[in-house]
């Protein structure tokens, strides 16, 4: 009882502890590989024996000291589990570093060196080892469980108080939560504030100066340039868009013709990378918008031979650019370093060079800003509206500019963050990811959060490993954590479906390794058929190219696959126009019980009132949605849609049946005992179903979430529940397609899966991914064989119906077992025993088995021949229909293999 408890806790938290092999592949996978690029670059691998540990040659000694600076970076190594819990993680990350730090020593001994190892692993727990988790206990436990890992009697403990804390590693105010978490103010030695400073930011356009150096060096120029008032305001906006991807602090701003001024406050260092992104990203815009390209490229260093002699002025490239002041001009050049590279050769729009003036006191600051906001009149250029709006959308006030901002961060994040749904969390939590996280919205589960609080705490080119559900890949929700990662590097991920990966938990599991850095490439997806097959190394790695994933949603295409998705993207339009709109849901009546009713009491309902006819219609649940036929299990809905607008008054034996529920329990008040709180009256379903007169139309039915899809195509009036979806405006073609492997296909790829859709698992079809699904643009005369294909399916469907439906009545059996169902794949002694068992009838002997088996055999084998023989010819027609939709994609043999696989 107690274990149960626990369990249930740690459900509710969305906690479940992490198996050994899924922390060691973390670990080995983020420590270990930052560890072996580190032995590479100090060419530490595969070390030699010196000859003569006396006397090192040249080559050995620089060994040792590539060694012992090895050793001094592995022992400031600083790795962070952001939701430790109870330590799974720091604990594999200790047992990394102590195995390292003992090979690390085996190598030392090799030049007769030797180091304490006590002192190492005192090391570790005091320097690389860092934890978060919202549970004090947990911590406790995690510090307790470290502390037993490197125990020694003869010396004392580690303290780890400063290590491993508790704390929301999530919220860092505490007008939110009271153990809010500030990460700068907890692990002051891992982050290090900015030393901001103003710096007065001048550049010009190519052309528009002409120093003393270009007289010299006998340069030729050509036409200055001087932008447009339309150029003026491409120029603005691809800086706007600069400063809210990289956060820049600007205080004034202003472009004038053939110059800009900007007044950034920012560390020294981070001033020529900042301008040089600004000049290469607003060329390239700028030219591309303009439809100027040129062969000529826009070099970002050594346009001119630089002079012997120490460059004493600046005032070509800025005389009247900068304010006058009595003190001396500290404007120094610098050359534009870090300039995005330019896919195409385009206009040179700037000069090599850019002006970089300190401005030191409050006074100076105003006093330059205002300046820079007057320019424009300075120079007599006309006033630009939109220039100043968009300007105005990226300056922000001083204030503003000098919130503390800090350098540094961790090297490594890894862990496994708590599951918690969107709907535990609390309304003042919700409200503050929406407000302060990037990858936040309202529908976002917890772990979505820790994605962006491990990037943001890792310094540049840390690596972040975690273990989390896969659902962000392709949900809604899921939209902005993937562009937020999409900006990283991603290194790998490891796909698990429903595999059980955790205990007391069923979760689809994945597993991301991610580098922080702007450089897209290439990265392994891997979709797990089983757990022994990752234990084991022995999985499918799928090369993805990181530009191509689509931030609507992430899938992980072979070349062969992407191919066939190319071919059946030309010439197509989406589902959602072919069907005009025509997709709807099932109905929910939020009372099943009452509204649902079999066909007795259907017919007691006419039998008292003929005017209950008109309400009670056939309905069906998604699971009773087959391929070209439906299981119609006799059930009826009592259609009281709140769109029909209908007086009950006038239906009487319909509203003396509903009041036998109760309309307390009918309302639709949301209190307890009642139904959800609605506007409807107490005899309405929940929905109102406006597209209610669309049910008795023909339309294409199919269930929402199931391992295969089946597509009905229904003309016959059947109403579905919530489970479901209809398309309304649906031809006999959709139904063909729909039914087809071209969609098993591509389902496979682009919808949520529950599981490893292409061998198991449930997929679902939601709605937002079904109405862009690409429909074929064909005319009436290509559908038609198809057309005439889907009346053989249905006419072959229906009467191989008939038969099996003819055949179970037979069996005389209120509930038919699922083996009697499909008898025809039963022999007939098998069917006996089956028939036997289903009755309950125990021989007495031989005798009565042969009497009721002569009783059978004729109609068994007779009925089972003819259902074989439809189920071949549906077979058959199958095939016929693949093959007719792979000849008008125009698939290759190989792509037609690709599909069928």
């Amino acid at each position: 009882m107690l274990r149960q408890k626990i369990v249930s806790k740690r459900k509710k938290d969305g906690i479940f502890y992490t198996p050994e092999y899924i922390t060691k592949y973390i670990v080995d996978n983020t420590i270990g590989t930052l560890c072996q690029n580190k032995k590479q670059q100090l060419k530490i691998t595969n070390i030699i024996k010196p000859k003569n540990h006396k006397k090192l040659n040249l080559q050995e000694i620089q060994t040792k000291e590539n060694l012992t600076e090895y050793k001094n970076w592995l022992l400031n190594l600083k790795i962070l589990d952001p939701a430790c819990g109870s330590g799974a993680f720091l604990n594999q990350a200790l047992e990394f570093l102590v195995t390292e730090h003992k090979t690390l020593q085996e190598d030392f001994l090799l030049f007769r060196d030797i180091f304490n190892q006590h002192d190492i692993n005192k090391s570790i727990l005091e320097n690389n080892l860092y934890g978060v988790d919202i549970n004090e206990s947990a911590t406790e436990i995690a510090k307790l469980s470290l502390w037993l890992k490197t125990a020694d009697n003869r010396r004392p403990l580690t303290k780890l108080a400063n290590k491993i804390k508790c704390g929301n590693s999530l919220i860092d105010d505490k007008t939110i939560t009271a153990n809010a978490f500030n990460w700068q103010a907890e692990f002051p030695e891992i982050f290090k504030q900015k030393k901001k400073q103003v710096w007065h930011i001048t550049t010009a356009t190519h052309n528009s100066r002409y120093s003393q150096r270009m007289v010299d060096y006998k340069v030729k120029t050509g036409k200055p340039i001087y932008f447009t008032q339309k150029e003026e305001v491409v120029i603005c906006k691809t800086i706007y868009d600069i400063t809210q991807k990289d956060k820049l602090n600007i205080l004034a701003f202003n472009v004038c013709g053939d110059h800009l001024h900007m007044l950034l406050v920012c560390e020294e260092e981070e001033v020529s990378k900042i301008v040089g992104k600004i000049k290469a990203m607003t060329s390239k815009i700028c030219n591309k918008t303009m439809g100027r390209t040129t062969n000529t490229t826009e070099l970002t260093r050594g346009h001119v031979p630089l002079s012997k002699e120490k460059n004493k002025s600046t005032v070509e490239l800025t005389r009247g650019h900068v304010p006058l002041s009595k003190e001396k001009n500290k404007s120094t050049v610098e050359l534009t370093r870090g300039h995005v590279p330019l896919s195409k050769p385009y206009v040179a729009m700037w000069t090599q060079k850019f002006g970089k003036k300190l401005i030191q006191t409050e006074e100076q600051i105003t006093n330059t800003a205002e300046y820079i906001q007057n320019n424009r009149i300075k120079h007599e250029l006309p006033k630009n509206i939109k220039l100043e709006k968009i300007i105005a959308r990226f300056i922000i006030k001083y204030e503003q500019a000098f919130v503390p901002e800090y350098n540094g961060g961790f090297d490594i994040v890894i862990g496994n963050p708590p599951y918690v749904r969107q709907e535990l969390l609390q309304k003042t939590d919700k409200q503050y990811f929406v407000n302060n996280f990037q990858v936040g919205n309202g529908t976002a589960d917890l772990y979505v959060y820790f994605y962006e609080v491990g990037i943001s705490v890792l310094k540049d080119d840390g690596l972040l490993g975690f273990i989390t559900p896969n659902k962000f890949y392709k949900t809604k929700y899921g939209k902005e954590l993937r562009q937020f990662t999409s900006k990283h590097k991603i290194l790998k991920l490891i796909d698990f479906f429903e595999l059980n990966v955790f205990e007391d938990a069923s979760t689809d599991s994945q597993i991301m390794l991610l580098c922080k850095t702007k450089q897209n490439d290439e990265f392994y997806y891997s979709p797990i058929k089983q757990i022994d097959d990752f234990i084991n190394n022995k999985y499918q790695k799928i090369l993805v190219n990181q530009n191509d994933l689509n931030p609507d949603i992430w899938v992980f295409n072979t070349k062969d696959e992407l191919n066939i998705l190319n071919k059946m993207k030309n010439n197509s339009i989406t589902l959602q126009e072919y069907s005009k709109n025509g997709i709807e849901y099932g109905i929910k009546t939020g009372l099943n019980e009452a509204f649902i009713i079999d066909k007795t009491t259907r017919d007691e309902l006419i039998k008292k009132d003929i005017k209950s006819a008109e309400l009670l219609k056939p309905y069906l649940s998604g699971t009773e949605i087959n391929k070209w036929t439906v299981d119609f299990n006799n059930k009826f809905i009592i259609t009281t849609f709140p769109s029909k607008q209908i007086d009950i008054e006038k239906y009487i034996g319909i509203k003396n049946y509903l009041e036998n529920f109760g309309k307390k329990r009918l309302e639709q008040s949301g209190k307890t005992g009642s139904r959800k709180k609605t506007s409807n009256k107490w005899f309405e379903t929940q929905d109102s179903i406006s597209y209610h007169n669309q049910f008795e139309n023909p339309k294409i039915l199919y269930i929402h979430t199931a391992v295969e899809h089946k597509f009905y195509y229904d003309e016959d009036g059947y109403y579905i529940n919530n489970s479901s979806y209809f398309i309304s405006n649906a031809d006999k073609f959709l139904s063909v397609w729909l039914n087809s492997n071209i969609f098993k296909f591509y389902k496979k790829l682009n919808f949520v899966a529950y599981g490893d859709s292409s061998t198991k698992g449930r997929a679902k079809l939601d709605y937002n991914k079904m109405v862009n699904v690409p429909m074929p643009t064909i005319t009436q005369q290509q559908k038609e064989p198809f057309i005439q294909k889907a009346d053989t399916m249905l006419e072959l469907n229906k009467k191989l119906s008939s038969v099996k439906q003819k055949f179970i009545k037979d069996l005389e059996l209120e509930k038919v077992p699922k083996k009697l169902k499909n008898f025809e794949n039963l022999n007939f002694d098998e069917f006996i025993n089956e028939y036997a068992r289903a009755h309950k009838i125990k021989f007495n002997s031989k005798l009565e088995q042969r009497k009721l088996a002569d009783q059978w055999q004729e109609l068994f084998e007779q009925d089972k021949k003819t259902t074989c023989e439809l189920q071949e010819q549906i077979n058959q027609t199958d095939q016929e229909i693949d093959q007719m939709v792979y000849k008008l994609y125009k698939l290759t043999d190989d792509e037609i293999k690709t599909i069928e696989n």
